[in-house]
């Protein structure tokens, strides 16, 4: 199989290191033939980029859109961690997509996976405390073109006519808008500033699009409407405003299970662990290659090293740095 990793779409110094270092090493467990990208895309059977194709610099957004708009099936994304609640930091890893509807690693080799990185889950909150609905950044990758100012508005709109409990809108931590203050005063709605802990604490429901607060909220204990199938709250939320008053309070602990497989340390992807786990997913591979939805085998093939560069000093002089070196694409 052959798997590409594109260099042009890390944002800094560290990040072309953790692909030099960890990453390349990592996807050459199972013997497969990995390069390092310097240039333009290349085909190849699976493609691998760093973040989704909105954020970092205009060169780095536009280097990994490039890649997604090519390369169709078997897209590999490493992203920011699902859960939040742990202090190790761990990589979202999936194929081609970075929300619910990406292809994750199954939960079902290690079912103890979400205890042992210490997931807790708070018993369900009784009661009719305040509506809280969460904003996101405006033009979000994962909100697909919704306008979240206007859906924030139409939700809050709705929820005030239908519900007389306290409503509070919480605008993403970064969207320093001062839209937010005319909204929630068109409104008569609260707007919170606050941590996003002391928000969960209060919260009697919690209303999401795309957002991870909505992870948080299920994980605290908050009911909570997820109006996105793209939500990885999705399978233990409500997804309709007709549920404000009698939302979805089912059982959540294999979700969580799911939710932990779907990230990874550093470690676990150097070592090749994450990459094991994630192999049988590919859809599509080259003729040299382990058949599609066949698991590595470490006893039947020996490592392949990652592809050589063919020059030196590539992306910005870190040729002194210890490095694995890129064939250059």
């Amino acid at each position: 199989m052959k798997i590409v990793i594109y260099e042009r779409t890390a944002q800094n110094r560290g990040e072309i290191e953790f692909i030099r270092e960890t990453l390349a090493p990592g996807l050459s467990a199972c013997g497969d033939d990995v390069e390092i990208s310097l240039a333009k895309y290349v085909e190849c059977d699976v493609a691998v980029i760093l973040w989704s194709p909105r954020n970092g610099s205009p060169e780095r957004a536009r280097a990994a859109r490039a890649v997604r708009n090519l390369h169709g099936k078997n897209l590999l994304i490493f992203e920011t961690p699902v859960i939040r609640a742990i202090k190790q930091w761990h990589f979202r890893v999936g194929f081609d997509h970075v929300h619910r509807g990406g292809r994750f690693c199954p939960a079902i080799a290690r079912t103890d996976r979400a205890k042992a990185m210490g997931l807790t889950l708070a018993p369900w909150k009784p009661g009719a405390a305040p509506v809280i609905i969460a904003g996101q950044l405006p033009g979000d990758f994962s909100l697909d073109g919704v306008d979240i100012t206007e859906w924030v508005t139409d939700v809050a709109d709705h929820v005030q006519r239908v519900s007389r409990r306290p409503l509070i809108i919480r605008p993403h931590p970064f969207d320093y808008s001062p839209d937010w203050l005319q909204v929630c005063a068109a409104l008569g709605a609260e707007i919170s500033r606050e941590p996003l802990q002391h928000d969960l604490a209060r919260a009697g429901t919690w209303i999401a699009y795309t957002s991870g607060s909505a992870v948080d909220a299920v994980m605290a204990g908050v009911p909570t409407i997820c109006m996105s199938e793209a939500n990885f709250a999705w399978d233990v939320s409500s997804h309709s405003l007709a549920s404000l008053d009698k939302p979805w309070i089912g059982e959540r602990s294999q979700w969580l299970e799911n939710l932990a497989h779907a990230q990874w340390t550093n470690d676990e992807i150097g070592e090749g662990l994450c990459w094991r786990c994630l192999r049988s997913l590919v859809e599509t591979v080259g003729d040299d290659s382990l058949a599609p939805g066949e698991a590595c085998d470490d006893q039947r093939r020996p490592a392949r090293r990652v592809g050589r560069s063919e020059r030196s000093g590539e992306s910005g002089g870190l040729s002194c740095m210890p490095r694995i070196s890129s064939r250059r694409i």
